[in-house]
């Protein structure tokens, strides 16, 4: 399955406005790794895959390792949610190389206190760097506002090739 970019724009959209409407009126409560996994389950893997965007919920990974981009000096880093261009993938091949790339990530951070909702200098570093080598890819800087009584509830900057959207989602 090759990245189509408006696909995975439109699920990504969708799943997270879902999860925000859902998550401010919610009587839940969770730190960052709590609301990547309500997300994912809850919103992406549902709605990818009655849109048809997904195959299979295995194309959806959380916490899985990818290959680092060129500067970065580990081989590979943990991701908080990748999404994969086939079923059942990782970025490993047998001799534990990471060799396949994901068509999408999306990094979070939940700021739980009245911090700012800016996109985080590594997770920008980071994927600026992987989408300029990774034609068709597309990542997302995910800030959630973890305080629910301010005006902004989430702000996501999307990377692809050497663009970077600051203002990609607002809400």
């Amino acid at each position: 399955m090759e990245c189509d970019g408006p696909r995975i724009d439109g699920l990504v959209r969708s799943a997270l406005t879902a999860f925000i409407e859902d998550f401010t009126h919610a009587r839940w409560w969770g730190k960052e790794h709590d609301c990547v996994n309500r997300f994912v389950h809850g919103f992406m893997v549902p709605q990818g895959l009655e849109s048809g965007v997904l195959a299979h919920p295995t194309q959806v990974g959380i916490e899985v390792g990818v290959g680092q981009p060129k500067g970065f000096t580990r081989e590979a880093a943990r991701k908080d949610v990748v999404v994969w261009p086939e079923p059942w993938m990782s970025c490993w091949n047998e001799s534990f190389q990471p060799v396949n790339k994901p068509i999408a990530i999306l990094e979070w951070k939940l700021v739980r206190t009245r911090g700012s909702l800016r996109c985080h200098v590594h997770d920008r570093d980071w994927l600026s760097a992987f989408a300029q080598d990774q034609p068709g890819f597309a990542g997302y800087a995910v800030t959630v506002n973890g305080d629910r009584g301010l005006a902004e509830s989430i702000a996501v900057s999307r990377f692809s090739g050497s663009n970077v959207d600051e203002n990609w989602l607002r809400l």
